[in-house]
């Protein structure tokens, strides 16, 4: 049917042609047409009906396979996969993606709006084994690069530490396809927002609000964001907000400086240093109380060593 209505375009622009030098009255190959109206309008359909299909979805034996396949790939192209499936990323979306768009201790990510196709900002979650994944590969990307600038780098000889480009990671997915017997999977499948829609229609989600008016997206949306915003505070409160105001704003100015760089250091600490360990998810007192006083404590007895593992240190666990 598409393929009927590309046909048809060349002889609708030639009638058009003859109208416009007065050959002809009318255009017999009509297009469809929408009048405003008080009642949502008038609309007159085409002489080729719009057939719009829902998204392919590939089946479970088919995810069954393709994450089989998939779990034998590089740290670098599984965590790819799975931010793709979690914030239903597009590929020009996962491929711009860089270091400063993490956000590890809230497990979000921050689309820019120049990477969008409608223009717009926003801010997706991910699930907490792929931030297990990313964990792994940012430990992997540090021996490739150290500089900020694009999450994915390339690993081949000729482009070596350089951005990742998005004909490689489809030729990746495509790789991944064939060998999991799905030769329809594609890479804006991976990401495709329309499958999550499909494959979560069964999640309800509840929420008390007091607002008289709005969308429950943007209710939502809203509430989210309030969420976020108090938990952000409440972290940089236990890192050391809770001791402004001081008694000049330079004074304040510096502090908080000081605040904001203890919050980065206590986001990344537990994910590149102990990334098997449950203390990368940690509030940030508790690594205060179990790992920071370690080095400052005197031990009991000359045998006792200095230093300790958080596994092994004395304390509620």
């Amino acid at each position: 049917m598409p393929r009927f209505s590309k046909r048809l375009v060349p002889v609708r622009l030639f009638y058009d042609h003859l109208m416009e030098e007065g050959l002809r009255e009318s255009n017999p190959v009509g297009r469809g047409r929408f009048t405003p109206g008080r009642r949502g309008g008038g609309h007159q359909r085409g002489l080729v009906p719009r057939l719009t299909k829902l998204p392919w979805i590939p089946s479970e034996r088919q995810w069954a396979g393709i994450l089989t396949v998939a779990a034998e790939e590089p740290v670098r192209n599984r965590v790819m996969l799975a931010l793709a499936y979690d914030a239903a990323l597009r590929r020009e979306e996962l491929g711009a993606l860089r270091t400063d768009d993490l956000d590890p201790a809230h497990r979000t990510l921050r689309i820019r709006a120049e990477t969008t196709k409608n223009r717009l900002e926003r801010a997706v979650p991910y699930s907490a084994p792929t931030r297990v994944l990313l964990s792994d590969y940012l430990a992997h990307r540090a021996s490739l690069s150290r500089a900020r600038g694009p999450l994915f780098l390339s690993e081949s000889r000729r482009n070596h530490a350089q951005p990742l480009s998005l004909w490689t990671w489809s030729k990746v997915v495509r790789r991944i396809a064939l060998a999991a017997d799905v030769p329809r999977l594609r890479a804006r499948d991976t990401g495709n927002e329309a499958v999550h829609r499909r494959r979560r229609a069964a999640v309800l989600t509840a929420f008390v609000t007091n607002a008289a008016r709005g969308q429950p997206a943007a209710l939502e949306l809203r509430h989210r964001r309030r969420a976020r915003c108090e938990d952000r505070i409440r972290t940089a409160k236990d890192t050391g907000l809770t001791n402004l105001p001081l008694h000049g704003f330079a004074q304040n100015h510096i502090w908080l400086a000081v605040v904001a760089l203890a919050v980065e250091l206590t986001a990344w600490m537990p994910m590149i240093a102990l990334p098997d360990h449950a203390a990368r998810r940690w509030e940030p007192k508790r690594p205060r109380l179990r790992l920071f006083s370690i080095g400052g404590r005197s031990p009991a007895t000359p045998d006792e060593p200095t230093s300790a593992c958080p596994c092994t240190h004395r304390g509620r666990g």
